[in-house]
């Protein structure tokens, strides 16, 4: 019996890759975390980033990618510093963490990841830089007292 072998060829530019967006909630004061995740049509399960292709923040103050693992966080439609974004590279697990007094939904921070589409027979990737974005909110809370 013989078996013949066809591979399938796809294009670069005919790969579907998309980002799906992290939200998280939390009480004021408290830290939290999320993560987006980065899909290859290709991949059976999410391209997470690693050592090899590290997450980076874009920094919400000048909207451009940045290496640095930690960027301010902003109040929505202002320039106000409410907190700071953390990111893990290797995974892209990003940490926000409020000043105390912010209450509310800060300005999203995007989270980018370059993602390998396709190798030719010579080896070459053909890359892609997809993005996402991680977008907390923080629940006020309001301290009671009872008198003794």
């Amino acid at each position: 019996m013989d078996g013949m072998y066809i591979p399938e060829v796809r294009v670069p530019g005919e790969v579907t890759t998309s980002a799906n967006n992290a939200e998280s909630k939390n009480l004021q004061g408290l830290p939290q975390k999320g993560q987006p995740t980065f899909n290859v049509e290709t991949v059976k399960n999410p391209v997470t980033p690693s050592a090899k292709y590290p997450a980076k923040l874009v920094d919400p103050a000048t909207g451009t990618e940045t290496t640095a693992t930690t960027v301010n966080a902003l109040e929505q439609g202002t320039n106000k510093v409410i907190g700071t974004y953390t990111i893990v590279p290797e995974t892209g697990e990003v940490t926000f963490t409020p000043n105390k007094d912010f209450t509310g939904v800060p300005a999203p921070v995007t989270v980018s990841a370059e993602v390998e589409l396709s190798h030719d027979k010579d080896g070459n990737i053909t890359k892609k830089t997809l993005t996402g974005t991680y977008t907390p909110t923080i629940i006020p809370v309001t301290p009671t007292s009872e008198k003794c």
